[in-house]
């Protein structure tokens, strides 16, 4: 098979695919009532959650670094970055598979143990956890209005 040939395969699977995956996102959705909300959606908050997330996603990269630095020492923060990232992405698509990515890109970009990698993962997911109950623990003291609401 060509490499022209392979490439209009690809992008004609990948284009199905979406249409597919945009259909059964998007049934029953009143569509014009949609693009009424969106035209007078405030975009600025959008714009205003980006710092946020940048700097979560800059946390968690440091977070999996302190993680790994028994294992290996010295890692670029890039590779350690966009491995967080490509987890993530994948994340998107399909959930939980992201986390079983993000060892295997970090393996091929610093040579990190695969099993070590996903074994900070465990521990990541332990620490979210635990954090996620604390702060729901807080909860009642921070606010005082209906919950059940």
């Amino acid at each position: 098979m060509s490499s022209t040939l392979k490439s209009i395969v690809k992008y004609t699977v990948s284009i199905l695919l979406t249409l597919f995956f945009l259909y059964f996102a998007f049934r029953g959705t009143d569509i014009p009532q949609l693009m009424n909300v969106l035209s007078h959606a405030n975009y600025w908050w959008v714009l205003a959650g980006f710092p946020p997330l940048i700097v979560s996603h800059l946390l968690r990269a440091w977070r999996w670094e302190y993680l790994l630095r028994p294992v290996k020492k010295g890692m670029r923060f890039r590779n350690l970055w966009s491995s967080l990232l490509v987890g993530y992405m994948l994340n998107n698509i399909l959930p939980k598979v992201g986390e079983l990515v993000r060892p295997l890109a970090i393996n091929k970009l610093e040579n990190v143990s695969r099993s070590a990698a996903l074994g900070t993962l465990f521990v990541e997911r332990i620490f979210d956890v635990l954090s996620f109950l604390f702060m729901a623990a807080l909860l009642p003291l921070m606010y005082s209005g209906p919950l059940l609401q």
